[in-house]
């Protein structure tokens, strides 16, 4: 039996983005040179209020619990310094631009904020109560990755728009990036020391978010089927 498929989508440019994707990644680097320049007092307090510290949500100030609830997405505009913001933004770059013409910016923009809130809430569940600030993009760059490779992946010459989650390259990747991440949690928990404070769960959660996500906030026709195999 044949299949009527539409003529493959040509492959998604890497680096030849579209104007949003480089302004999405200067706001990151605008923030942390404000911050940089700024009086000592403006960014001490900027790094107190919405880094993401899992012990605030525990005080009973119900002021500090709402500003927390918010620091799940604001931890992700800050960053300890030039090669984290840097690091995060060329993240930022590879993998927006297929996210950015399938959903557009507001999409775009979505999705890393989602992938944010995610990334911040796995990081709050098995962190919680601790002391310890996590800060940066990671977590929604991390989803960016996990939309952009369902834009991707060459199987869309089949008619798909979004590549199902199970099929190569997407779940190769996936078992990697969430295998990675997962050895990186348990050599810093048995005090490795190369990789402390490497927010991992938070990666792992905010990968998993842009995964799911990427065939929700897709612009256009809805998936086709993918046909029976033979």
């Amino acid at each position: 039996m044949s299949h009527d498929f539409p003529p493959p989508r040509p492959s998604e440019p890497l680096f030849l983005v579209p104007w949003q994707v480089p302004a999405f990644a200067g706001l990151f680097i605008a923030i942390h040179a404000v911050l940089q320049f700024a009086p000592g007092y403006w960014s001490d307090w900027a790094y107190t209020s919405f880094a993401l510290v899992p012990g605030l949500f525990l005080t009973d100030d119900p002021a500090r619990t709402w500003l927390s609830v918010a620091d799940l997405l604001t931890y992700g505009f800050l960053h300890l310094d030039w090669v984290h913001v840097l690091v995060n933004c060329a993240l930022l770059m590879a993998a927006a631009g297929p996210v950015q013409r399938n959903c557009g910016t507001f999409g775009m923009i979505a999705l890393f904020a989602l992938s944010t809130i995610a990334g911040g809430v796995a990081h709050l569940a098995v962190h919680w109560g601790e002391s310890n600030p996590v800060i940066g993009a990671s977590a929604g760059a991390a989803g960016l990755i996990g939309a952009a490779l369902r834009y991707r992946a060459r199987k869309l010459s089949q008619g798909e728009i979004v590549a199902p989650i199970t099929r190569p390259p997407v779940i190769t990747f996936t078992y990697l990036w969430v295998g990675l991440n997962a050895a990186f949690f348990a050599w810093d928990q048995l005090g490795g020391g190369v990789v402390t404070g490497f927010a991992s769960i938070a990666h792992i959660g905010g990968y998993l978010a842009g995964l799911f996500l990427a065939g929700w906030l897709v612009k256009g026709a809805r998936p086709r089927p993918w046909p029976p195999r033979s």
